[in-house]
């Protein structure tokens, strides 16, 4: 007889067990996640500009503008002779000790002496030989202009009504000095020409000429020299 084979036969029931088989996994990147920012604009630093009125307070005149801070107002009597004048005054702005432009227009502000009609005043600014009318208008006893490009100019306030003519007081200021004299001498000497009422004034022995023989009565009046003339 063949031999035989013996099977071994498994119980159908007893438990099987299945092990998992996993796929190996790519490694992953962490890609950070940021906020959103706002742009801070950097502006540079501004000087503060205003509207300023800045008074002197010894004539009272007054500069409205619009000014930085630390701008001064400086106003003195001027030197500089106008016929007619009530008053001329060198008038500048400054701001650490040197000329300062305002931004655009100012308004001046000139007070009138009580006696004079200031409906009959004007304001000159002087610039060498020449002059310019302001437009300046009467208002409340001070006459207000308006000008711009302003930093320093010499202000004349002359009074437009026909004056006194005062023997000796050639450039009409109302004082007889040595002024008067250099204006005779000037012109003795062609350098200037008077005008018809400065030549009045100036023809002080009445001989119907302007020359040095004028000049000399006037220098010996401002010393106290008697001169026989009608001077002052």
């Amino acid at each position: 007889t063949e031999p035989t084979t013996t099977v071994p036969v498994t119980d159908p029931t007893e438990p099987t067990t299945t092990v998992p088989v996993t796929k190996p996994t790519e490694p992953t990147t962490t890609v950070p996640v940021t906020e959103p920012t706002t742009a801070v604009p950097t502006t540079e630093p501004t000087t503060e500009h205003q509207t300023t009125v800045l008074t002197d307070k010894d004539t009272n005149i007054s500069v409205e503008g619009d000014f930085s801070s630390g701008v001064q107002l400086y106003v003195k009597s001027s030197e500089t002779a106008v016929q007619n004048a009530v008053a001329v005054y060198d008038i500048t702005l400054q701001k650490d000790g040197g000329l300062i432009l305002p931004d655009g227009k100012v308004k001046i502000k000139l007070p009138v002496p009580a006696d004079i009609d200031g409906d009959k005043c004007r304001v000159y600014f002087i610039d060498g030989d020449g002059k310019t009318d302001m437009n300046a208008v009467f208002v409340d006893g001070l006459l207000v202009l308006e000008a711009e490009n302003f930093d320093t100019c010499t202000c004349a306030v002359v009074s437009t009504e026909a004056p006194a003519i005062i023997l000796g007081d050639v450039d009409g200021d109302g004082k007889i000095k040595i002024n008067d004299v250099t204006m005779i001498q000037k012109s003795a000497a062609y350098i200037i020409t008077l005008s018809d009422e400065q030549s009045i004034s100036a023809d002080v022995n009445k001989d119907g000429r302007v020359n040095v023989n004028d000049a000399t009565a006037i220098q010996k009046y401002i010393a106290g020299i008697g001169t026989g003339f009608d001077i002052g």
